[in-house]
């Protein structure tokens, strides 16, 4: 029995080849196709930025803490400079490194702060946004058991106790 070519010469011959020859995959062609497009993050907007600068100038020491996981003593000079009047003047906000320190004179805290509510922001409208879909299908669950001839408890609902 002759062997078949490990690769055939010409697409007429690939056509007729059987289950026992080998599969050939063209690994050089158009990278085009292959190519993986990442969708870029959204911009923040107008009403995000808001909603984050809104939360930073009103919330206490303690609510920010909480938000962000810092400590309330790095938040102080957040809450001093406040109100701001916009996200990136709340972003650029920065402390003073303790006395003796070598290198940066300033840590930038805004940026922080800023990103670590955004986030909480986020998750939390994540959260209600679950919630909300999880009411609207328990009515329609409801809605629907309403109609069989059992209650909630599994008694028919027609024999009277």
């Amino acid at each position: 029995m002759p062997s078949s070519p490990a690769f055939p010469s010409s697409p007429a011959h690939a056509a007729h080849a059987s289950s026992d020859d080998p599969l050939v995959i063209d690994l050089v062609g158009n990278d085009k196709e292959d190519m993986y497009q990442a969708e870029a993050s959204p911009e923040p907007s107008d009403d995000e930025d808001n909603r984050v600068l809104n939360c930073i100038n009103t919330s206490t020491v303690q609510e920010l803490a909480a938000m962000t996981g810092m400590k309330e003593d790095h938040l102080a000079c957040m809450i001093e400079k406040r109100p701001f009047d916009n996200i990136s003047k709340a972003r650029r906000v920065a402390v003073g490194k303790k006395p003796g320190a070598r290198k940066a004179s300033k840590v930038s805290i805004g940026e922080n702060v800023v990103d670590a509510v955004e986030v909480f922001l986020n998750a939390v409208a994540a959260i209600d946004n679950v919630v909300a879909k999880c009411e609207r299908d328990a009515r329609a669950i409801k809605q629907q058991i309403d109609t069989w001839d059992i209650d909630t408890f599994g008694h028919d609902k027609r024999e009277r106790r």
